[in-house]
C-alpha cells in the first residue's frame, strides 16, 4: 500500500505483486543416490573429509555413527588460506555455479547408513534444481553445467511472467482497446 503513494524517480510505476509461494522439494527428490553415479573413490572421499571444519566433521561423524541417511550438498571454499569442504545441513543446495575453476561446482554428499559417498553434482541434477525437470541433455556434461550454472531458474521466470509481464501486457492491450474505441465513437 505504501508503494502506491510513492513516485519513483525512474518514472516507473509500482504494481501489486503477489508474494510467491515457497515450493521446496527435498533434495532427495532431485539428487540421484544410485550406485551408477560417479561416486569418488575412498582416497578422494578421505581427502575431502579431511578438509571439513571440526563442526562439520562432528556433524558428519554423528550421522555416520547413527547410520542415518542424508543426501545433501557441499562446495569447496578457501578459508584462512586452506581449501575446505563445506557441507550444508539445511536441505538447501547452494548457488549453482558454472564449472570454470572447479571449486565452485556443487558436490553431492550422501551419508548412506554409515558410509560417506561424495561426487560432483551432474548436469541433470543442475537442471532439476533449476526447475527444468528431466529431458534429454546434450552429451557434453561441461556445456550443460555452463548452461544451468549461474542461470535463472524456470519457476522464477514463470512467476515473473504470471505476476508481472502478463498483467502488464493485458493492461496495455485493454488500454489500447479503450483508446481505439474512444477514437471510433
Amino acid at each position: 500500500r505504501h508503494m502506491e503513494s510513492v513516485t519513483l524517480s525512474t518514472g516507473w510505476v509500482c504494481t501489486p505483486i503477489a508474494i510467491p509461494t515457497p515450493s521446496r522439494q527435498p533434495l532427495s527428490a532431485v539428487l540421484d543416490t544410485g550406485a551408477n553415479q560417479a561416486w569418488w573413490d575412498d582416497e578422494k572421499v578421505q581427502k575431502h573429509y579431511d578438509t571439513l571444519s571440526l563442526l562439520h566433521k562432528r556433524q558428519v561423524d554423528d550421522l555416520l555413527k547413527d547410520k542415518k541417511r542424508l543426501i545433501t550438498t557441499g562446495y569447496r571454499r578457501k578459508r584462512n588460506g586452506r581449501t575446505r569442504l563445506e557441507v550444508r545441513f539445511d536441505g538447501i543446495a547452494g548457488c549453482l555455479r558454472t564449472p570454470r575453476g572447479g571449486s565452485a561446482r556443487q558436490i553431492v554428499v550422501y551419508l548412506d547408513r554409515g558410509k560417506l559417498k561424495i561426487r560432483w553434482m551432474s548436469a541433470v541434477e543442475y537442471a532439476r534444481l533449476q526447475g527444468v525437470g528431466d529431458f534429454t541433455l546434450l552429451p557434453n556434461e561441461r556445456e550443460m553445467l555452463f548452461g544451468f550454472g549461474d542461470a535463472v531458474c524456470v519457476p522464477v521466470i514463470r512467476w515473473i511472467d504470471d505476476c508481472v509481464l502478463t498483467p502488464i501486457a493485458a493492461d496495455i492491450r485493454n488500454s489500447n482497446k479503450s483508446r481505439s474505441a474512444k477514437r471510433n465513437k
